[in-house]
């Protein structure tokens, strides 16, 4: 290649979009956990399995975001440790976020802590609501 020839790649195939989809992807399951766990809420007297499988969810999005996000930043996760990701999601998942984004880590995490609360809480209103306005009554 010549000094003088400027190389434009499509926007779909630009290596920055690519290498970060995973975030995406990430996102979207969190948000869909923190709906399942407030239209849960809504039946808080009740025992329900989704008590341990929605964390136990959260915790397994969260390491394998971590796991992918190392990857494509080029600091891949050494495979004997990467367990300790799913275990010790709760700790490690957002001091890798702190670690890899600095300050704007803790932006990210207070943002979508803050809006998957938010959003938790209008599913189960919105549950409670609609169960009801059907006429039925919440489990006691």
């Amino acid at each position: 290649m010549s000094p003088g020839v400027l190389v434009v790649q499509p926007e779909s195939e630009t290596p920055a979009n690519e290498g970060f989809r995973h975030t995406r992807w990430f996102l979207i399951a969190y948000y869909l956990l923190c709906v399942m766990w407030g239209v849960r809420n809504a039946w808080q007297a009740v025992p329900s399995r989704l008590d341990l499988m929605v964390p136990l969810a959260l915790y397994s999005v969260a390491s394998w975001w971590v796991i992918a996000d190392a990857r494509a930043r080029g600091r891949a996760v050494p495979l004997l440790s990467q367990q300790w990701f799913f275990f010790g999601a709760g700790l490690l998942a957002p001091a890798y976020v702190i670690w890899s984004r600095g300050w704007r880590g803790v932006g990210y995490l207070f943002l979508h802590g803050m809006l998957g609360y938010l959003l938790a809480t209008v599913c189960m209103i919105v549950t409670i609501m609609l169960v009801q306005l059907m006429g039925s009554r919440l489990p006691a």
